[in-house]
């Protein structure tokens, strides 16, 4: 089985967020009997779905289909982010999707995506409907994308190191007015190659991707420090307060204040 085909509806999220993984030997099995798991793995190792086995590295996407056995042999202990759904029978419409995407850089905006899921499925735990449709909303969202990956068009060598270059830049300096231009000329290509090269390797431009690295960067600080949370806007590059507050509810789905200590699940 290399892919699954799925419905084109908004599915039903029952599991979302960042979580421990940790498992060797392929020890554990695994066998989700009502709901298919979507995963973005931080970790190295190997993972085996159905029976066929597959290399996993940080970024790769793992789809397991309700009902098909899973196991893990994993290099270190480490993390995935974790969704498990459920749609409605295979009917009119319908999207095929791999089992297994190597994203690479590109999983940036899954991860994204999937944070915006957690933080919309914690709030719809409460019983807000409107919060539980949201979270399915934005899975689908992520699917319709995982299922259009394989089809985009990739630009040359040089264009992909360049788009690689620009972006551990804006990681490493999220805090800095990054534009197209600037980055464009420090990686020695033209501002619409680059622009492109975003578009094909992250699926968004370079705009959102300074702001989601910076958003980021903002949970890693709200996680794991006492800074106020004002103080962490202007770390990050937001100057003005009330922005950066609508810029991470935006994002992540909450306020920043909600994402104190929250970064991973505990298990």
């Amino acid at each position: 089985m290399d892919s699954l085909v799925l419905a084109l509806s908004v599915p039903t999220v029952f599991v979302a967020g960042r979580f421990p993984l940790d498992q060797k030997g392929f020890s554990n099995q695994y066998i989700h009997r009502h709901s298919h798991a979507l995963h973005i793995h931080d970790c190295s190792g190997r993972w085996r779905c159905a029976g066929t086995e597959y290399q996993l590295k940080p970024g790769t996407i793992t789809l397991s289909p309700n009902h098909s056995e899973t196991s893990y042999d994993l290099d270190a202990p480490g993390r995935h982010w974790c969704s498990h759904f459920s749609v409605e029978p295979v009917t009119g419409d319908q999207v095929r999707l791999p089992i297994l995407i190597r994203a690479g850089p590109a999983a940036t905006y899954a991860r994204e995506r999937m944070a915006r899921i957690a933080a919309l499925h914690d709030r719809a735990r409460s019983g807000n409907r409107p919060e539980a449709v949201a979270a399915g909303a934005a899975l689908l969202e992520l699917l319709v994308w995982m299922h259009g990956l394989g089809d985009r068009p990739r630009h040359g060598d040089r264009g992909g190191a360049a788009t690689e270059r620009a972006a551990v830049l804006v990681r490493h300096h999220p805090e800095r007015a990054w534009t197209t231009a600037e980055l464009a000329r420090r990686t020695g290509v033209s501002t619409a190659w680059l622009a492109l090269g975003f578009r094909d390797r992250f699926a968004m431009t370079v705009a959102r991707y300074v702001l989601v690295q910076r958003i980021e960067r903002a949970r890693v600080l709200l996680a794991t420090s006492a800074l106020p949370v004002a103080q962490i806007g202007r770390l990050v590059g937001f100057a003005d307060p009330q922005h950066f507050n609508k810029r991470f509810r935006a994002i992540i789905g909450q306020a920043p204040s909600g994402s104190r200590g929250r970064i991973d699940h505990p298990g």
